[in-house]
């Protein structure tokens, strides 16, 4: 190999350890009027111990949602998510197979931060009170961007912290998250975040607390404030006193959950 030759790869290769290394900003901030369509699929599984009786249940949830930007505002982005083609699979412990259900289309409105936290505005009937009490969603949306510039192998911290009260759990939950690398995904500029978190959760009407961990991985347009994709995967084991006075023993509960986020188009 000439010497001309040995520079020129060196060069190349300088090239791309300065831009792999760069600082980028993660925040989300999308332009006004832009619409993005993902596919989400939720399975979980829940394997439970009650009174020395074992019990096996599962589900399989899927649907598009489509995020149109309406308005920016001192919160965040104000965003119209139409959800669309909701199906659910089911089967619970004693059946012969799985029960499929059809699930009305939604619409929502909901403000959505700079760090991709997302707060809930409106949204009508049932669904209102499903989004402001679903702790999978509550955990989700913790997976957060750092809101600053970050460089790969950069880390940040946040904390999920609630008292709960009626439906909704308290939790306290820690995520620690990690620039990887910046990448090509799809044909997209990304940055490659992966999350880790623990913690406790527990109440929601149900005796006993219980234990949170898992892990999250997402693939992050920063060039356009596009998730390309997700995946988050956590477990929650729960530990169920008897109740006073039963002669029966207590119970257990192992819950493993995975969600998935892919941008279609």
């Amino acid at each position: 190999m000439n010497r001309r030759v040995a520079l020129g790869l060196t060069v190349v290769w300088l090239a791309v350890l300065c831009a792999s290394a760069r600082a980028v900003m993660l925040r989300y901030t999308p332009k006004v009027g832009g619409k993005a369509s993902y596919q989400y699929a939720v399975t979980s599984t829940i394997d439970a111990t009650m009174a020395g009786e074992r019990m096996h249940s599962q589900s399989f949830m899927q649907m598009t949602a489509t995020h149109t930007v309406l308005a920016k505002t001192s919160r965040g982005m104000r965003v119209e998510v139409a959800m669309r083609n909701r199906s659910m699979a089911m089967t619970m412990p004693g059946s012969k197979g799985p029960t499929n259900q059809k699930m009305p289309d939604s619409t929502a409105t909901v403000v959505i931060d700079q760090r991709g936290h997302t707060e809930r505005v409106k949204a009508a009937g049932q669904d209102r009170a499903a989004m402001s009490h679903d702790p999978l969603s509550d955990i989700v949306d913790s997976i957060m961007l750092p809101g600053k510039d970050v460089k790969p192998g950069d880390t940040w911290f946040d904390t999920l912290d609630t008292k709960g009260g009626g439906a909704a759990p308290a939790a306290n939950i820690t995520f620690t998250s990690r620039l990887v690398e910046l990448t090509t995904r799809r044909r997209r500029r990304c940055a490659k975040i992966t999350t880790t978190f623990m913690g406790t959760m527990g109440g929601a009407g149900a005796p006993g607390s219980g234990n949170v961990q898992g892990t999250a991985v997402q693939y992050y347009d920063y060039e356009n404030s596009l998730w390309v994709e997700a995946e988050a995967k956590l477990t929650i084991t729960r530990k169920i006193p008897a109740a006073k006075g039963a002669k029966a023993p207590g119970g257990s509960t192992l819950t493993r959950i995975t969600t998935t986020m892919k941008l279609k188009k």
